[in-house]
């Protein structure tokens, strides 16, 4: 081939072909091809959730979902340079989703914001990545856009994280998940094995996840045509409330039944629950219940979500 009929890379501007960042560049990257070439810039699968999340008074761009450890990923989108405006946001966004991984993706990452990223890294826990992502589009002449991502900046052992992690169709069993939640709390193991024990005769159909990570389980019952969650409790040491799920069930697709629902766990002591959690995914830390009675009040909640949901589908207390 000769070298003459080589055409040459030319950088485009990001506006020429998103002009308005929620309007056209965030319903593009929500789109799944695009989703996954985003993935692949950061070694992870991405599978879309809800556009435009709220977030109290706020809206996050895009709420994924890691499917191979099933733990939340929340982008945030910039046509611009990183501004402070939206550092604060990342934070607060990641607080009120309990997301465990947070991607800010702007044109340009200022030094101190990308300082900023690697700080959030070195203080906060394994379970949370903060990673920062440069956009760019590049053409050959009158070729379609191409878009390209690049990393500037990652957790700082993410590359040995994926690399020692569960290969994906490794499901988690009892032992391996008690073990792994032992190196972390020996008395939340406990307190775990007392959930499966309850299970075991309330929500007998336990559902145990496939992360490469980080395990989970949950307790389903099978009543009514329809499979009811309440709690997931995570290897990672805590419990995520399942509101965002059961809203979509009956009974507890009515707002004021997961109201009083919210309420019975919010007067646990250790339950601390946003004002809009009956929508949300609120997580708790395991050392809330390794108190005997706060456990004894926690099952005792969990007793009355199982009869209620009985009662809606005309099942006898017992079946």
């Amino acid at each position: 081939m000769s070298t003459s009929k080589l055409g040459r890379l030319e950088r485009v501007e990001l506006r020429e072909a998103w002009q308005s960042e929620p309007a056209d560049f965030t319903p593009w990257l929500a789109e799944e091809q695009n989703l996954k070439l985003l993935g692949e810039t950061l070694g992870m699968s991405l599978q879309l959730e809800a556009v435009e999340k709220n977030v109290g008074p706020f809206s996050a761009d895009i709420l994924c979902k890691e499917p191979q450890t099933e733990q939340w990923v929340l982008i945030e989108n910039q046509l611009e340079q990183t501004d402070h405006t939206h550092l604060g946001q990342i934070i607060t966004y990641s607080a009120g989703l309990n997301a465990v991984s947070v991607i800010w993706i702007a044109a340009k990452f200022v030094e101190e914001h990308r300082a900023a990223l690697d700080w959030l890294n070195e203080i906060t826990t394994e379970a949370t990545n903060f990673f920062g992502v440069e956009v760019e589009l590049w053409r050959i002449g009158d070729s379609p856009f191409a878009p390209k991502f690049n990393l500037v900046s990652k957790p700082n052992a993410w590359s040995k994280q994926i690399a020692k992690a569960t290969p994906y169709g490794a499901q988690w069993t009892r032992e391996r998940f008690l073990t792994e939640l032992g190196t972390k709390s020996t008395k939340s193991a406990e307190v775990a094995a007392e959930i499966l024990a309850w299970a075991e005769e309330q929500m007998p159909s336990v559902s145990w996840g496939w992360g490469r990570v980080m395990g989970s389980f949950t307790p389903v019952l099978e009543c009514g045509g329809e499979e009811h969650q309440v709690a997931r409790i995570w290897s990672n040491d805590y419990v995520e409330l399942q509101f965002d799920y059961m809203r979509r069930r009956p009974p507890f697709d009515d707002q004021a039944k997961r109201q009083d629902l919210a309420d019975r766990f919010a007067a646990l002591p250790g339950f601390t629950l946003a004002s809009n959690a009956i929508d949300k995914l609120p997580s708790v830390g395991l050392d809330a219940l390794h108190d005997a009675n706060v456990r004894r009040q926690f099952f005792d909640v969990l007793d009355w979500f199982v009869a209620e949901v009985k009662e809606h589908s005309g099942v006898e207390e017992g079946e």
